[in-house]
């Protein structure tokens, strides 16, 4: 419509004495500028505005060469692909970008925090400064549980006894090279003054004037002979703690601070490994800390516990404990009883009813009496086990804190003149240490 419109100009043109072929064109270009803008006013107007931008040129090629397979493996470019994560992200140094690359969405948000721009870009080489990953959290762990205490040796057990009247004698035989009346003299004033015991130190010096006397006593021979007469002492009547078949009834005794409910709780561990179903009566009901110190480690170990109101009386205790126990089903009762003082006949009459009662309870019971001696007493201990044993026949002996005393030489007295067999001894406070005693082992440590 607008092309018409201009006719009557081009009329006008020609009325004016213009050349006939100028208003043709003029009126053609009128006529195309027309069409145009016809369809101009028919577009969308998003279309029409972004016609209006200006146009943008192209990205130019990068100056540096993007390949440069001249460089260094470790120095090339990785090239960023669908399957690159954030971590080969973060530890390359330099990276390409190629056209329309695709990374993971961890990876990509990397980028962009790290370049402030991803997206399609042709051939452009990134630098990279790896960052450093950051540091796991530990896991939170349980304190690791201790490990049981090992056992000690009887060497280290026996230390303290080898630097009493042991080392006496090795300075003895060290200045004296070969054994004479005078030396002996010397010997003999060692050992008496040391706690073997009037008797044993006798063996031992009798062995040694025969060997004199026959000239075969030289420094060197000295040790061979003691030990071998001190295997003599301590095997005579020595056996090892047998418990048969069928429930077992150990009657523990001994005096206050001897060690006696730690022993208890000690055979107690060392049974119930050997597959018996151990059970502990507190009989000493005297003493409120005893059944406390005795109720720890039947919880320590594992195994029932009878007990009773303090005060009660420990016979009556004792019996409804063996009652108990029975019915439980254990097969091995170890008894406690109160610390007896040897001088106090009340409390020995009291341990001679506790043994009846065990009979009438269990026939045959108590079938093992232990007594348990402290080394630290010496020539008492000798004297506790003679006064024990006119109350309830003694079957064995548990000698306790052996390694902490120098009187361990009391073993070889204990043994000659009691004539009970040693059965345990205590050589520091692990259940470990609570060890078999055997001949041989307790001679070669301690001599």
């Amino acid at each position: 419509m607008q092309a018409l419109s201009t006719l009557p100009l081009l009329g006008d043109a020609a009325a004016a004495g213009l050349p006939s072929w100028l208003w043709i064109v003029g009126a053609l270009l009128l006529v195309g500028v027309g069409v145009a803008l016809g369809r101009r006013s028919s577009r969308p107007p998003a279309d029409r505005a972004a016609e209006a931008r200006p146009a943008v040129a192209p990205l130019p090629a990068p100056s540096a060469t993007p390949a440069r397979e001249d460089r260094p493996e470790s120095e090339r470019p990785v090239a960023i692909n669908e399957t690159m994560s954030l971590r080969e992200v973060r530890e390359a140094k330099r990276v390409r970008l190629t056209g329309d690359f695709k990374a993971s969405d961890e990876a990509t948000t990397e980028m962009e925090r790290r370049k402030g721009r991803t997206g399609a870009v042709e051939a452009v080489e990134l630098s990279l400064q790896p960052e450093a990953e950051p540091a796991p959290t530990a896991a939170p762990t349980a304190a690791p549980t201790p490990a049981p205490a090992p056992g000690r040796t009887m060497g280290s057990g026996l230390e303290k006894t080898r630097g009493g009247f042991v080392a006496k004698l090795g300075a003895l035989f060290s200045a004296k090279p070969k054994l004479d009346a005078a030396a002996i003299d010397q010997v003999e004033e060692v050992l008496f003054t040391s706690d073997i015991g009037v008797k044993a130190s006798e063996r031992l010096l009798g062995a040694l004037n025969r060997r004199v006397a026959a000239g075969e006593a030289t420094a060197d021979e000295v040790w061979p002979i003691l030990r071998e007469e001190a295997r003599s002492i301590l095997a005579a009547h020595h056996r090892p703690l047998v418990v048969g078949e069928g429930v077992t009834v150990i009657l523990v005794v001994g005096v206050n601070g001897a060690g006696k409910t730690t022993t208890i709780g000690k055979l107690a561990a060392r049974f119930k490994a050997a597959g018996r179903r151990p059970m502990v009566i507190a009989g000493d009901t005297f003493r409120a800390g005893a059944v406390g110190q005795l109720e720890e480690w039947a919880k320590r170990v594992g195994c029932p516990i009878h007990q009773g109101a303090e005060g009660a009386d420990p016979a009556s205790v004792v019996f409804s404990g063996l009652k108990a126990a029975t019915e439980a089903g254990a097969d091995l009762i170890l008894v406690d009883t109160a610390g007896r003082l040897q001088t106090k006949a009340p409390l020995m009459d009291e341990l001679r009813k506790i043994a009846k009662v065990c009979d009438r309870a269990i026939a045959g019971a108590p079938h093992e009496t232990v007594l348990v001696l402290d080394a630290n007493t010496g020539q008492n201990a000798i004297q506790q086990a003679k006064l024990f044993s006119e109350v309830a026949p003694l079957t064995g002996l548990v000698l306790t804190k052996l390694d902490g005393t120098a009187k361990g030489g009391a073993v070889l007295g204990i043994a000659d003149e009691v004539k009970v067999p040693i059965y345990f001894i205590g050589i520091g406070e692990a259940v470990e240490d609570l060890r078999a005693f055997e001949v041989s082992e307790f001679v070669e440590a301690l001599f």
